[in-house]
């Protein structure tokens, strides 16, 4: 095992690291997943394919230098059409779809290279799956590209994931994110005259914010009609430019490792104690995923029974998160 690079692993109690693996230069001999390997995969509801590998931007709280490093590569249209066909036939159709089937493109930034995402999705929207549902991660910025997002529509992408990150565009400018706010908006109303779905990512307790920011971030989706709501903290993650930069300055808490999963407070926030900043990311949630707040968007025509079908599947995940919330809070936030 020492001989294989980029491992890490436990040898009588000791973490050991072998030698770094080098980065991927180039996605033309990376084999496509072995769905058919995997054990249960008769129960594989969602595959995972991605055909690129990086991002071309720098925002600070992001690990894909750790992960990719710098500059962005794609698997050739060709080959990747090739793969959607393969992951294909390994999908289940599924009732919530309507018995389409659906894969997750999980690419990071999948049109970061346009012209590159333009001629796959069309490629995509040529093999007549009528089937098939496809959902993908996008930045915002991108969808002023009409082109691009006929393209996605055309080939069957029902949702779209965005790293909106905040709504805020000192927040924004903060992180190097160079994105606005109205690109945010755009991009919502593109989605919405295409007929796509989005699902909003979102960091809380970014240096900047305040004690009740996280509901005016809240509001600006609930008011856009936003399906999803995915609410992250902000993690200073070993590596990035925001985790050595607080690391540094020895602001980070004493708390294992094992909370650092996107969803806990971890480091001494300039604004709010730990505490107020940890129990705003359940408030933040709570007020998104109410019940009471999906019937009313329901009945505005905001959203459809279909996408209110999400919401209230985040509503049934929020006796999980108050749980985790309370353990955290009385292990290591009032101690």
């Amino acid at each position: 095992m020492i001989e294989v690079l980029g491992l890490a692993y436990l040898r009588d109690e000791e973490v050991v690291f072998t030698e770094p693996r080098p980065f991927l230069t180039t996605l033309d001999d990376v084999p496509f997943a072995a769905f058919d390997l995997l054990r249960g995969r008769e129960q594989l509801n969602i595959p995972v394919m991605t055909n690129t590998v990086g991002c071309p931007f720098d925002c600070t709280f992001c690990y894909k230098d750790v992960m990719a490093g710098r500059g962005y590569i794609v698997r050739p249209v060709d080959e990747a059409v090739k793969y959607l066909k393969h992951a294909y036939r390994f999908t289940r159709r599924l009732w919530w779809t309507g018995g389409k089937k659906t894969i997750f493109l999980g690419d990071d930034n999948i049109a970061a290279n346009q012209k590159w995402a333009i001629k796959f999705f069309q490629e995509a929207a040529r093999l007549g799956y009528r089937d098939l549902v496809l959902t993908c991660q996008m930045r915002a910025s991108a969808c002023r590209n009409d082109e691009l997002m006929n393209a996605v529509k055309a080939a069957g992408v029902s949702t779209i994931f965005f790293g909106f990150e905040s709504t805020s565009d000192d927040d924004l400018i903060a992180m190097s994110k160079r994105q606005t706010g109205d690109d945010i908006t755009h991009a919502i109303q593109a989605c919405k005259k295409r007929g796509i779905g989005v699902n909003a990512m979102i960091i809380w307790g970014l240096e900047g914010h305040q004690p009740g920011d996280h509901l005016k971030y809240v509001d600006f989706l609930l008011e856009h009609g936003v399906e999803a709501l995915f609410l992250f903290m902000f993690t200073p993650l070993p590596g990035t430019p925001d985790g050595e930069r607080i690391r540094q300055a020895s602001f980070m808490l004493d708390v294992p490792t094992r909370f650092f999963d996107l969803q806990h407070i971890v480091f001494k926030h300039p604004n709010m104690t730990p505490l107020q900043a940890q129990m705003a990311h359940l408030e933040a949630l709570e007020s998104f995923y109410s019940l009471r707040q999906t019937w009313s968007d329901v009945r505005s025509g905001k959203i459809s029974w279909h996408s209110a079908l999400y919401r209230i599947v985040g509503w049934t995940s929020l006796p999980a998160a108050r749980s985790q919330a309370h353990h955290y809070n009385n292990i290591y936030l009032l101690k």
